[in-house]
């Protein structure tokens, strides 16, 4: 695992202990809290409460990480990011097609999403 140490908790986030609680106990251990959970509300809860760092890691509502990876596999294929860049997104709006907005939004980006109709994100 590259150097790093994997602490596995069982059950999920805020399922017998509240997710304040946790959040408290995991930043007095950790520097850093990776998260995959449904619920991204959980997930902020959880990063207001603790003073570690905390990584999107996927919720239903976006798989920041996943974009992360794609938009270094763009710049490290040689092409640059700018905001002339058009990116197109095939398929339902899911956690994905969220997470492509969020990063288009923020890096000017132009995309585009094909779907078949009632399929598109809001």
């Amino acid at each position: 695992m590259l150097g790093a140490i994997a602490v596995e908790i069982s059950g999920a986030v805020g399922e017998g202990e509240e997710i304040a609680d946790m959040a408290t106990y995991l930043g007095n251990w950790f520097d850093a809290i990776v998260v995959r959970t449904p619920s991204f509300r959980s997930l902020a809860v959880l990063a207001e409460a603790t003073p570690a760092m905390v990584v999107n890691a996927r919720t239903r509502l976006n798989h920041p990480c996943e974009i992360l990876g794609d938009l270094a596999a763009v710049h490290a294929s040689g092409h640059d990011i700018t905001d002339t860049t058009n990116v197109v997104f095939v398929g339902e709006a899911t956690d994905l097609c969220y997470s492509w907005l969020e990063a288009a939004a923020v890096l000017a980006l132009a995309l585009t999403q094909v779907c078949p109709p009632g399929f598109q994100a809001d």
